[in-house]
């Protein structure tokens, strides 16, 4: 689930006190709220208000409690307490993957998970070059991701599921011939319309350079979003030349 949300100031005096409980107590206030004085509230996912001043959540067996009143609070998870074992964990801080930081004039949650996996598929992308491209199209959401960029994600999770082992294979046979080939897709971005150019780079038969990015102009037309390609790709092969003149490899 994508959330990236700001609260007004005037909201960000509410307290919020993050609590786990056995599974047992978790249910038994779902199943029975009004013996805690929490009558249910008509939203789903087992959520409980008192008298219009404190809320809790209830998923599993993490517990919220919220209101505009820290005492309030205090006295409801001491209650809570009397009744089951909980553990106070203090300031809400981070819950069910959403991470939540606050200030003294608002309140910023957004989600850590999707930020996390994005980060682990990009470092993966040295080995794997066939995920590059999706890799970069959802790296464009880091900030505001929704669940369709969490879906695709997961896809590319089952994707490498299923193709364990595979990874870059460098011949100490091959020869020492840099090839090259670019491409271009002409605006391909929906909302900026920019083109997206890619390229790959070989060492005799290994793979030893690529990348997929977006152009930093538009293109108005497709020769001209071909040209741009091979200009990103004549740099890299430049400085690839250079890099083997320093290793004292003369490539052929």
């Amino acid at each position: 689930m994508g959330l990236d949300a700001r609260v007004s100031p005037r909201s960000a005096a509410v307290g919020h006190s993050y609590a786990t409980a056995p599974p047992a107590a978790a249910s038994s206030f779902a199943d029975d709220p009004s013996s805690s004085s929490f009558p249910p509230a008509e939203a789903p996912a087992l959520a409980f208000s008192l008298h219009g001043s404190v809320a809790r959540l209830v998923y599993v067996d993490d517990i919220i409690v919220g209101s505009n009143n820290f005492v309030t609070i205090k006295n409801v998870i001491e209650f809570m307490h009397s009744q089951f074992k909980i553990k106070d964990l203090g300031v809400l801080k981070f819950f069910l993957g959403i991470e939540v930081a606050r200030t003294a004039a608002e309140i910023h949650i957004y989600v850590t998970s999707y930020r996390r996996l994005i980060g682990r598929l990009i470092y993966l992308t040295i080995s794997r070059p066939d995920i590059t491209y999706a890799v970069s199209v959802l790296s464009q959401f880091m900030d505001k991701p929704a669940q369709i960029h969490l879906h695709h994600a997961h896809r590319i999770l089952r994707y490498l599921k299923g193709s364990i082992g595979q990874g870059l294979f460098f011949s100490a046979s091959s020869s020492l011939q840099l090839k090259a080939y670019s491409d271009s897709d002409w605006a391909t971005c929906p909302k900026t319309q920019r083109s997206v150019i890619g390229f790959c780079v070989f060492l005799g038969d290994s793979l030893v350079s690529w990348q997929f990015k977006k152009q930093a102009t538009i293109s108005r037309s497709s020769a001209e979003a071909e040209y741009q390609a091979l200009a990103y790709t004549c740099c890299e092969i430049v400085w690839l030349i250079t890099l083997l003149k320093d290793f004292n490899i003369q490539h052929k």
